[in-house]
């Protein structure tokens, strides 16, 4: 199955079909523990961040999550093209200023609500 996603947020898009083919999708809601990594890349500790819509892509050998805090999605819906392509479509709230990170997954995350040890880290180089 191919999946895609469109996130529509006030000042900008983001789209993204993931390059590997999904066997399973798991989509929930609650808490999701953000890890940490050192520049060894070694996973340090973890930030709760409360109240997450949380959607794992898994494939044969790789996987991919997204995970939006649920105060930020306006709207949503998902679309399912014949049994081989799903497409997983949000628009934002446009009045709730954006925190966004991620490589290996897409956190999206109101800056309000952000934990305060997220606030004050500083992310790449």
């Amino acid at each position: 199955m191919t999946v895609n996603f469109n996130i529509h947020a006030s000042e900008w898009e983001f789209q993204e079909e993931l390059p590997f083919d999904i066997v399973t999708i798991k989509d929930k809601t609650g808490d999701f523990n953000l890890p940490l990594y050192d520049k060894d890349d070694n996973e340090t500790e973890s930030v709760t961040m409360k109240n997450c819509r949380i959607i794992e892509l898994i494939g044969d050998d790789e996987s991919f999550l997204v995970v939006i805090e649920a105060a930020l999605i306006k709207e949503e819906e998902i679309y399912d093209i014949e049994n081989t392509d799903r497409i997983f479509e949000f628009a934002l709230h446009p009045d709730l200023p954006l925190w966004k990170e991620g490589e290996d997954i897409g956190v999206f995350y109101s800056w309000k609500n952000l934990p305060e040890g997220l606030k004050e880290m500083k992310f790449g180089n």
